[in-house]
């Protein structure tokens, strides 16, 4: 079974689990992008996804921030990015209360925040 095949087969059971109706996974198998669309796009008005159905993203972009942050923390970014520096405010991922973390739940994020004047 492929990847693609084990992958759609517990999709759908999430689906069913979680009561979604519709989805569209990808994943890079060994350089190669493989697709799966599942389900439908909308209980009111339901038609089959396809593989470039679009959905709304939502609340998901801060989760993936979030993500993000602490993998470049975890990465030690400013080995990977030299020269690249937080606002004085900001001395490392680490110190989340510093950069405010917590603030990607809400949308209020102010990394960097212009001082107008």
């Amino acid at each position: 079974m492929q990847a693609i095949d084990r992958l759609r087969h517990e999709a759908a059971d999430l689906m069913e689990k979680y009561s979604v109706p519709g989805m569209v996974l990808g994943v890079i198998v060994e350089g190669e992008a493989l697709t799966a669309a599942l389900g439908v796009n909308s209980t009111a008005h339901p038609l089959e996804v396809t593989e470039t159905t679009l959905f709304q993203i939502g609340s998901t972009t801060k989760t993936v921030t979030a993500t993000a942050l602490v993998r470049l923390e975890e990465l030690h970014f400013e080995r990977l990015l030299p020269g690249f520096s937080f606002p004085h405010r900001v001395a490392s991922l680490a110190g989340a209360s510093l950069l405010g973390i917590a603030n990607c739940g809400s949308h209020s994020v102010d990394i960097l925040r212009l001082d107008l004047g």
